[in-house]
């Protein structure tokens, strides 16, 4: 097969030229970042059945977690009364926890201070989620952590944000119902704790956003007076990772299927354990909606009968924002076919003054032509395929007889492959002739002299034979 040089199959006599001036880098480009980060999250929702459940994210790629609590009476509100709105700080990043449940824990019995424990499936992402502690004001919260290599985390590593009351903004949850909603908690890095003011308020918080992986957290609640409540509320941002899989002519292949991995190549699974995938759509077009905020990895799966073009696994990065333009560009393999299944095409006209002629590609298997591959290029011009049409340029002269013949693989967007070859013929070259001259190997045209001497002698030929009737 020869080579594609700018677009376009030459002869031996293009081909080297083009090789000679042509030189063509690769360059691998990664996805596009999209410039603004998808709005809200997924709120964890919480189920407990007696001091035990699980937590469990509306976010592709977020861990689920096991939850045990020594907590007297442990209860999961469904968040309709008591919330954090949109104007808090912690719903301005998540959005509304209005809807969605929440953990209220208490004191263990006797008033011993009760222990909370979250584990995690696997590592959370990095960055991309955060918990809220609600209703801390006549008590206290202790936080501890395990990072991905099970090791204790340290109070920055926590990533505390800042300390707000959820009653000060509207829409006011139906529980404040004891102003002036000016309490707030405090943090205190070294000894990891979020504490309250002593009184019984309503509406004190504050929020945190790790900054490394979290295996494991640890929740310890205390009372400092009455009997007081603890509120916990976890989320995880959600971005998009999309992107198109075409055709080196830009148009789509067949259904293309695509699969999520973490960024260490592991596979990301769905909550019931499946490989999570995307399969494009009749544009070449995949999504993957609502992953959690963290460095993926997407493959493409090559299908049968094509060959990628550049890499089948790209990065993307949704720490940020949402990635877009993760894209994939495939090409039909080539296909051996043997020589007697090729198929002779009705011959194609070049006009006497053109220098290019368009060549019929006719359907395969009642399918469109979607790619093109030259197997014996012209030798007295060039071809290319752009835009679903097959162009032929001619050279100066003529070649041998007058006509230029190719070869080539016609594929329709399934895949299927048929060879066939077309002949061009020079209509400048296809005069009426007597003998080659010149180094074109053209025939001269008849002259007027020697079109008088056919017709002289063809006249006395027909003489002779009247005269022998006679």
């Amino acid at each position: 097969m020869r080579r594609l040089f700018g677009g376009r199959w030459c002869g031996r006599r293009a081909a080297s030229t083009a090789a000679a001036l042509l030189v063509l880098p690769l360059l691998a480009l990664g996805p596009e970042a999209g410039t603004a980060s998808a709005a809200g999250g997924g709120y964890g929702s919480w189920r407990m059945s007696g001091q035990t459940g699980s937590l469990s994210f509306p976010v592709t790629g977020f861990p689920a977690a096991t939850v045990a609590t020594t907590s007297s009476s442990p209860a999961v509100p469904g968040g309709s009364s008591t919330f954090l709105g949109p104007a808090t700080p912690f719903g301005a990043e998540f959005g509304s926890s209005r809807g969605h449940n929440y953990l209220s824990v208490r004191t263990a019995p006797a008033g011993v201070p009760s222990v909370t424990t979250i584990d995690f499936a696997s590592p959370t992402p990095a960055g991309g989620w955060g918990f809220a502690l609600g209703d801390i004001d006549a008590d206290h919260m202790q936080i501890s952590a395990t990072g991905a290599d099970g090791q204790p985390l340290t109070a920055d590593q926590l990533g505390w944000q800042g300390a707000f009351n959820y009653c000060a903004v509207s829409p006011r949850p139906g529980t404040c119902t004891r102003p002036p909603f000016t309490d707030e908690p405090t943090w205190d890095p070294a000894t990891s704790t979020l504490v309250g003011n002593v009184v019984d308020t309503d509406g004190g918080a504050g929020w945190f956003k790790p900054t490394v992986p979290i295996r494991s957290m640890t929740l310890t609640f205390s009372v400092q007076s009455g009997i007081p409540v603890g509120q916990i509320w976890m989320a995880a941002l959600h971005r998009e990772i999309s992107g198109k899989v075409s055709l080196q002519d830009g148009t789509p292949p067949p259904s293309t299927t695509l699969q999520l991995r973490h960024a260490d190549g592991s596979r990301v699974l769905d909550a019931d354990g499946n490989p999570v995938t995307a399969v494009t759509d009749d544009q070449g077009r995949y999504s993957f909606p609502d992953v959690a905020a963290a460095d993926y990895q997407v493959v493409m799966r090559t299908l049968s009968g094509f060959q990628p073009v550049g890499p089948t696994r790209r990065s993307a990065e949704t720490v940020r924002r949402s990635a877009y333009e993760v894209d994939f560009v495939l090409k039909h393999k080539p296909v051996k076919v043997r020589e007697q299944q090729r198929i002779a095409e009705p011959p194609v006209d070049l006009p006497k003054d053109a220098q290019q002629v368009e060549i019929p590609l006719p359907p395969v298997d009642g399918s469109p032509v979607t790619d093109v591959s030259v197997v014996s290029p012209p030798e007295h011009g060039s071809v290319d395929f752009h835009d679903g049409v097959l162009t032929y340029h001619a050279e100066p002269g003529c070649p041998p007889e007058g006509v230029d013949r190719i070869a080539y693989e016609a594929y329709n967007r399934a895949g299927r492959a048929v060879l066939r070859e077309t002949t061009v013929r020079y209509a400048r070259c296809m005069g009426p002739t007597l003998a080659a001259t010149g180094t074109d190997g053209r025939l001269a045209p008849l002259g007027v002299a020697s079109v008088g001497l056919l017709l002289a002698g063809a006249g006395a030929v027909i003489a002779a034979r009247r005269l022998r009737r006679g």
